[in-house]
């Protein structure tokens, strides 16, 4: 799902399933876009803090192409 589809459509949900267990777990609700154009600063701090409270191996797996593009690999 594109960022742009979220703005316009705000509910999603996210899902596993573990195969073993034939669990399926769902969790749904309204999305909230925190980019540098939200007037939030204090979602802006949320954000910057969840940011850089993760590791760099974490950050790289978004800064990824987009899915069905060639993924370049990086070394660190």
């Amino acid at each position: 799902m594109q960022i742009e589809e979220l703005k316009k459509c705000p509910s999603a949900e996210i899902c596993w399933y573990f195969t073993e267990s034939w669990e399926q777990f769902r969790i749904a609700g309204r999305t909230d876009i925190i980019d540098g154009s939200n007037p939030d600063c204090v979602k802006i701090q949320q954000r910057e803090k969840a940011w850089f409270s993760t590791s760099v191996k974490s950050q790289l797996q978004y800064l990824g192409p987009n899915p069905g593009l060639p993924f370049l690999s990086l070394i660190i």
